[in-house]
C-alpha cells in the first residue's frame, strides 16, 4: 500500500482498483491510483433509527489527461479492464494505523473534458455491497424456521458470499419458515425483512463486509462512548450541528402484526392527550416474519418507549478532525452503531448533551486541502436497556428502559 499525505493535519489516503479480477473472484489484485485522485466523497448508512440503510456510495474525481481511465483507449495503462463492477477501495492512514473508508463496486466511468477541452477528468461513481444484493435472485429457495441470524447467513450463502465478507451477530428472533420463495425475489428484500423482524440492522461496512446486527448488539456491546464531540479540551471539534424538536419523531400508537396473527398495539395515553394520536405501523416497510404475538407486543412497546415523548434530537454533526489531530483515530474508527457523546454549549449558555448512536457516515475529501466528516445520529438510551435473563442488563431499578 502506498499512502499519499494530504497535509500535516490530515490523514493520508490510498485509492486502489482491482482491474484484473471479476468482482465475484476471491482473488484481489489492487492497483494504486491515488496519484490521479483529486477529490472524493463517500456516504453510508441511514438518516435516523427508523429508516432503512441506504446503499453506500462513492464519488471520485480522477485526472485522466493521459487517458488511462478511458475505457476505449487501447493504449491506456489499464486497457481493457476499465470496466463497470470492478472493485474499488479507499483507505486512510493516521499515525501508521490503516482505516477502511469505503469498499465497493464501480458502476460508471464517465469522461468529462472541462476547460474548453484542455482538461480531462473521470468522475467515477461506485456503490457498496447493498447494491449487489438486489441483483441476486433467491427465488425457489426454502428456509426453515430459524433465528434471524441463521436466516441472514443462509441467504448470503445462497448468494455465494465468502465467509470473510459476512459478519453476522447471533439473532434474538425466530423467523417463520419461508416456504418456497417466489421467483424474482431479491436477496436484499428478504434480508431486509429479516432485519426488520429482528429490529436489527443490515449494512455494508467500510471494508466491504455485509454486517447483520441483532437488537441486543447496541445495548450489550456499544454501551460505552468512543469519543466526545464538543467544544471542550480534548473533544472532537465540529462546525455544525443539526437538531429537531417536533412531531417528526413522535409516535404514540405503535402496531406490530405477528406473522399469520393479529396486530398488537401499544399506546401512550398521556402522549396521545398532549400531541394527538400519531400512529406507526412497524416495521416501516417489508414483512414481519415473527409469529409470536407476545414478541410482536414487546416490539410495539419498545418502539413506543423510544418515541412517545418529544425530545431534542441531534440528527447530524459535521466534525473537524484537523482542529485537534489527536481525534483522527476516533473519527476514522467510527462505524455504524458506534456510540458517541455530544457536548454542546449554546451561545445562551444552555447545553445539549447525551450519548448517540452513529447511523450514517459521510466523508468529503479534497486532496491536499480539506477533509470533512459528517455523522447522522440517533439517541442512545440514557439508561442501559433491560434484557431479561442477562446478568449485566437486568438490574431492576437500574436498567429500566424496556428491551426484549
Amino acid at each position: 500500500m502506498t499512502f499519499i499525505s494530504l497535509g500535516p493535519m490530515l490523514p493520508s489516503i490510498e485509492v486502489s482498483v482491482d482491474f484484473a479480477n471479476d468482482p465475484t473472484s476471491s482473488t484481489r489484485t489492487w492497483v494504486d491510483i491515488t496519484p490521479y485522485a483529486r477529490e472524493f466523497a463517500t456516504r453510508r448508512g441511514r438518516p435516523d433509527a427508523l429508516s432503512r440503510i441506504d446503499t453506500g456510495t462513492l464519488t471520485l474525481t480522477l485526472d485522466n489527461r493521459d487517458g488511462r481511465f478511458d475505457p476505449t483507449n487501447t493504449s491506456g495503462a489499464y486497457y481493457p479492464n476499465v470496466l463497470p463492477m470492478r472493485r474499488i477501495r479507499v483507505l486512510a492512514q493516521w499515525l501508521s494505523v490503516t482505516y477502511n473508508v469505503f469498499h465497493g463496486y464501480i458502476d460508471d466511468w464517465p469522461l468529462s473534458f472541462p476547460d474548453l477541452g484542455k482538461n480531462a477528468l473521470v468522475n467515477v461513481t461506485a456503490v457498496d455491497a447493498l447494491a449487489i444484493l438486489p441483483l441476486l435472485d433467491i427465488g425457489g429457495q426454502s428456509y426453515a424456521a430459524q433465528l434471524s441470524s441463521a436466516r441472514g447467513s443462509a441467504c448470503l450463502n445462497t448468494c455465494r458470499f465468502l465467509a470473510a465478507e459476512m459478519n453476522i451477530a447471533t439473532g434474538q428472533s425466530t423467523l417463520v419458515a419461508s416456504g418456497t420463495i417466489a421467483a424474482d425475489t431479491s436477496a436484499l428484500s428478504h434480508l431486509l425483512d429479516a432485519e426488520a423482524s429482528e429490529n436489527g440492522l443490515l449494512f455494508a461496512d467500510a471494508g466491504g463486509t455485509v454486517v447483520f446486527q441483532d437488537r441486543h448488539l447496541r445495548p450489550k456491546n456499544k454501551s460505552a462512548s468512543s469519543g466526545t464531540i464538543g467544544t471542550g479540551g480534548g473533544m472532537i471539534g465540529y462546525r455544525d450541528l443539526r437538531t429537531s424538536y417536533g412531531v417528526s419523531d413522535l409516535w404514540n400508537e405503535i402496531s406490530v402484526t405477528a406473522n399469520g396473527g393479529t396486530a398488537e398495539v401499544a399506546t401512550d395515553a398521556g402522549s396521545t392527550a398532549s400531541y394527538y394520536k400519531r400512529s406507526l405501523a412497524w416495521p416501516t416497510g417489508g414483512n414481519y416474519l415473527v409469529a409470536s404475538q407476545s414478541e410482536a407486543l414487546n416490539a410495539a412497546q419498545h418502539v413506543r418507549g423510544l418515541y412517545a415523548a418529544p425530545a431534542l434530537r441531534v440528527h447530524e454533526v459535521a466534525v473537524v478532525g484537523a482542529a485537534g489531530t489527536a481525534n483522527w483515530a476516533t473519527i476514522l474508527g467510527f462505524e455504524i452503531s458506534s456510540r458517541a457523546t455530544i457536548s454542546h454549549v449554546t451561545p445562551a449558555g444552555g447545553t445539549i448533551t447525551g450519548d448517540k448512536y452513529v447511523e450514517g457516515i459521510g466523508h468529503h475529501v479534497t486532496l491536499e486541502r480539506d477533509w470533512e466528516t459528517a455523522f447522522q445520529l440517533s439517541d442512545a438510551p440514557s439508561q442501559a436497556v433491560w434484557i431479561a435473563g442477562d446478568a449485566a442488563n437486568s438490574l431492576a431499578g437500574v436498567t429500566t428502559v424496556a428491551g426484549y
